[in-house]
């Protein structure tokens, strides 16, 4: 009789030990694929930072974003969490041209390599990474997936732009300010009144507009200084 006893409780004792194995089983299993999609997060975060670096000193070299085909395949955008989607962004979103910066090493953006540097267009494709003209944010519309949210970009408390500030990024720019004409920036146009007013971005190297006069046409300044061709009576603003 005792050992009848004994041995059910022995055998209560290892359903129970299956039971706890199978569930800290279950749990560890599920930890890992959480682990796996946190590190592609962290993967994806890591390109956008990267990106960010590389097009902003391409900005500031060029005046413009390194972009090749016209993206419109958008449909991301409006399942996208808010902290996802800048108010700024302007209607054209653009393919980034990786050929246009130098030491990328990207974990995503595979498709990339799929399209011709004569294509206009790219609707079907979806891993690689777009920027908007206008606010310049980087997306990566595959997406990826953690706890039921999909991540397009880093989540960010986005700032709506002040248009009544004219933004000065490079020399070119600023060979602008009072001429009276239109000009864009990061694809808002603005007017370059002598009563606007300015927000200097970047610090600028005017050597490429402004040399001493020395009576050769290579050498002579370039630049009209703000003010020569009439009274300045905006605002410039330094970064």
């Amino acid at each position: 009789m005792n050992l009848r006893n004994q041995k059910g409780i022995n055998m209560i004792t290892l359903s129970i030990a299956v039971i706890i194995l199978v569930v800290i089983t279950s749990v560890l299993v599920y930890n890992a694929k959480d682990g796996v999609k946190v590190k592609n997060l962290n993967n994806l975060y890591n390109d956008i930072e990267q990106l960010n670096n590389k097009v902003s000193s391409y900005y500031i070299e060029h005046g413009d974003i390194p972009k090749l085909a016209k993206y419109e395949n958008l449909g991301f955008l409006n399942t996208a969490e808010s902290n996802q989607v800048n108010p700024n962004n302007g209607s054209d979103f653009y393919v980034i041209n990786l050929r246009a910066l130098e030491g990328v090493s990207l974990n995503y953006g595979r498709d990339f390599e799929n399209i011709s540097s004569s294509e206009t267009t790219v609707v079907a494709l979806n891993d690689l990474y777009i920027i908007n003209e206008v606010s310049h944010t980087i997306y990566y519309p595959r997406g990826i997936q953690v706890e039921g949210t999909t991540y397009y970009t880093e989540p960010d408390t986005w700032e709506n732009v002040d248009l009544s500030v004219i933004p000065i990024y490079t020399a070119e720019q600023l060979t602008w300010v009072g001429d009276g004409q239109s000009h864009t920036v990061n694809g808002i146009s603005y007017t370059f009144s002598l009563d606007g007013t300015y927000s200097l971005k970047n610090d600028i190297d005017l050597s490429s507009v402004c040399h001493k006069v020395d009576g050769t046409v290579a050498n002579d300044i370039s630049w009209t200084p703000i003010g020569q061709s009439g009274r300045f009576t905006g605002v410039f603003l330094r970064k």
